[in-house]
């Protein structure tokens, strides 16, 4: 069986964007079937990376963020947030007055540690049973 045609994609997701690249390339007489598909790979997880500019591993000095939750408009108040925590599965109900307004959401600091509620899009969320913050928290890398 000879192979003429040579089929490679790849698709990346990071919350709740998602890109895909698929390439097609024609194989010569000669060339290497699997060699063509990894080149073509490679070029579109390139393609992708740049669509979703997907940061490198932090540097010692940049803390990491560590998704551990996510938030809904309370049903009864939009001043209000029903949080669940994705480790015990507990709620709690929060003021959003009580957290300090970011440039893509809010921020609270406690004894805890710092979290970082990073509010979706609309228009990434399929419905409105899908939370509208996801709740990060974040680490220092030592």
């Amino acid at each position: 069986m000879k192979i003429k045609e040579v089929q490679a994609g790849v698709k990346l997701t990071k919350n709740y964007d998602s890109y895909q690249a698929s390439l097609v390339a024609e194989i010569e007489t000669g060339e290497n079937s699997e060699e063509v598909g990894e080149a073509l790979m490679e070029k579109a997880l390139v393609i992708v990376s740049k669509k979703l500019e997907l940061k490198k591993r932090p540097t010692l000095d940049e803390p990491s963020e560590i998704e551990i939750g996510a938030a809904w408009f309370d049903k009864k108040s939009k001043e209000k947030l029903s949080v669940k925590y994705s480790k015990d599965g507990k709620w709690k109900n929060m003021n959003i007055e009580d957290l300090e307004k970011i440039k893509d959401g809010y921020r609270q600091k406690t004894g805890e540690g710092i979290f970082i509620f990073r509010k979706i899009p609309d228009e990434k969320r399929m419905n409105y049973k899908m939370p509208a913050f996801r709740i990060y928290k974040l680490e220092e890398n030592n």
